[in-house]
């Protein structure tokens, strides 16, 4: 009673503004017309100063709107289209802080579990990390705001890929030693790939496929319901994101790209990898997975344009940093006449301690005198001048191919940077003093009117929380088709109007208003809908 009495007390008195509108076009045309006479400035916007923008385009002759293309419908994240920038932004930073915090857990643990077991059990924890940790950082990402599933995908994509990425790539390497680079002990650094090799192929996706939480949530939890509806919850199938499957492509690119100067047969292992993965992600995404929201190509261009790209270049930068390196072995010709580097060759050591702790009999000294000179101390772009004159470990050939790695690789580099910065920076600055809306693609010539119910759909604000079968609808739809709302409810009474059968989904009856009708109601979302007069619809 408290809570209905509090909520009439808002219907009655508080008065709540609009944080967005909505508005679709009966052709592609007339939206784009619209998007280009009304676009206007972000200084027009944040002043209502009219600069560049035509005095038509005027909101009630007095206010500059600020209008931007919309995406889909069912992309649209209802609560969130209220959130102030700043609170974004402080969310997002959170979830980076929470992501870097595990990502520095995973490299704490996973060295002293390849020192101390072995790199078989370290490549499983490793890839189970990559499977788990994601899951936390969904549930995580959850938590920001986002007017959009596409922005969401946007901030998932980033913190996921940044753990995985460390945690597969980077972590091997930095806790890997020098000399044990090449090696061919269980501790070095290439057994170690090709044990995550072979856990990225085989561990994961039977991992995958397995879905350990989706058996939970259909046979311990669905038949402990308490009512039908939460039984039916638990069979939604498993939860997916585009963001979350692209940041395992570009896992596995990166790991080939990375380590393909000390392993290039790295590249058929990537190939098998990612030739598991299709056929994995295809079965659970035609007989598993539930069915997400239509976000378009945002998420596959953002990869491609960002990740996909700094990939390629990190593989160019490690390619011209593994030739400067080699051979990895810490040692350096004498120059001749150097009278510290003279060795006795018929000279014999005895009970000689090896640095990986192997205890050897008797060694005897090789016929080419060689010194201790740091191989590791390589600048950027690499360069064989920096060897100096008294340490010189490149052949003739190594040195010319570093030089050529090293140039290449820094301007990839200078270049990813300008296109990173520097195009996002200029459309910044124009986007200040005038609007840039393009239209992308070509006008399709179809009616929206046309494809009521197929492919054309409103902006009807709902709800999709936990224990429902369907969204929650919080607006009046009954000065719309029914059809442009997107999905149909279960009838159990055919002859039921189609407008009364949402309305057990529908927000606005929950709470009966005595005097006004549920369209007056100023809590909820007003929705309208002007067909043409040659439609039906």
């Amino acid at each position: 009673q408290s809570i209905t009495q509090s909520i009439r007390l808002m219907q009655e008195f508080e008065v709540y503004k609009a944080s967005a509108v909505y508005v679709t076009f009966e052709t592609e045309q007339a939206q784009r017309a619209a998007l280009k006479a009304l676009n206007a400035g972000r200084f027009e916007v944040w002043t209502n100063k009219r600069v560049l923008l035509e005095g038509f385009a005027l909101f009630r002759r007095n206010f500059i709107l600020d209008i931007h293309e919309a995406d889909e419908p069912d992309t649209c994240r209802w609560c969130d289209l209220d959130s102030t920038g700043a609170e974004r932004i402080i969310r997002r930073i959170c979830s980076l802080v929470v992501t870097f915090g595990m990502t520095l857990l995973s490299i704490l643990t996973l060295p002293l579990i390849r020192v101390h077991i072995n790199t078989i059990f370290y490549s499983v924890i490793l890839s189970t990390y990559n499977i788990i940790i994601p899951l936390v950082v969904q549930a995580m990402v959850s938590f920001e705001k986002h007017p959009d599933e596409g922005d969401k995908q946007q901030s998932l994509y980033i913190n996921i890929a940044l753990f995985r990425w460390i945690n597969t790539v980077v972590v091997t390497d930095l806790t890997t030693p020098f000399l044990a680079k090449l090696g061919v002990e269980t501790f070095d650094m290439m057994n170690s790939v090709n044990a995550l090799l072979i856990s990225e192929m085989v561990y994961s996706p039977i991992l995958k496929f397995i879905d350990i939480g989706g058996i939970i949530q259909r046979h311990y939890h669905a038949p402990r319901a308490k009512t039908q509806e939460l039984m039916h919850d638990n069979f939604h199938g498993g939860y997916y994101s585009m963001a979350e499957r692209y940041t395992d492509f570009t896992k596995v690119l990166l790991l080939c790209i990375f380590y393909s100067p000390y392993y290039p047969i790295i590249f058929f292992f990537g190939v098998g990898i990612l030739f598991v993965q299709f056929w994995t992600d295809k079965i659970l995404l035609m007989r598993a997975w539930q069915t997400n929201p239509s976000i378009g190509p945002e998420t596959s261009r953002f990869s491609r344009r960002y990740f996909t790209t700094a990939a390629i270049v990190i593989g160019a930068i490690s390619a011209a940093t593994v030739y400067a390196n080699f051979p990895f072995t810490n040692l350096c010709n004498c120059p001749d006449g150097d009278d510290k580097c003279a060795v006795d060759v018929s000279q014999m050591y005895s009970n000689v301690t090896l640095l990986s702790g192997e205890r050897l009999e008797s060694v005897a000294t090789s016929a080419v005198a060689l010194k201790f000179c740091n191989q590791a101390k390589v600048s950027f772009p690499p360069d064989p001048e920096h060897q100096g004159f008294d340490n010189i470990w490149m052949t003739k050939s190594q040195e010319k191919l570093t030089t050529i790695y090293g140039w290449i690789s820094f301007v990839l580099l200078v270049l990813f940077a300008a296109g990173l910065f520097g195009h996002r920076v200029t459309t910044f600055l124009l986007s200040l003093w005038k609007g840039i809306y393009e239209p992308s693609g070509f006008d399709q010539q179809k009616d929206f009117t046309d494809g009521i119910g197929v492919d054309s759909f409103a902006y009807v604000p709902q709800l999709k929380e936990p224990g429902f079968t369907f969204p929650l609808l919080a607006c009046d739809i009954s000065k719309i088709n029914s059809d442009l709302i997107g999905w149909k409810p279960l009838l159990s009474d055919k002859k039921i109007e189609s407008h009364r059968s949402y309305e057990s989904c529908n927000l606005i009856f929950d709470v009966p208003f005595e005097n006004d009708s549920p369209v007056d109601r100023p809590v909820f979302s007003i929705v309208r809908q002007w067909a043409p007069r040659w439609s039906n619809k």
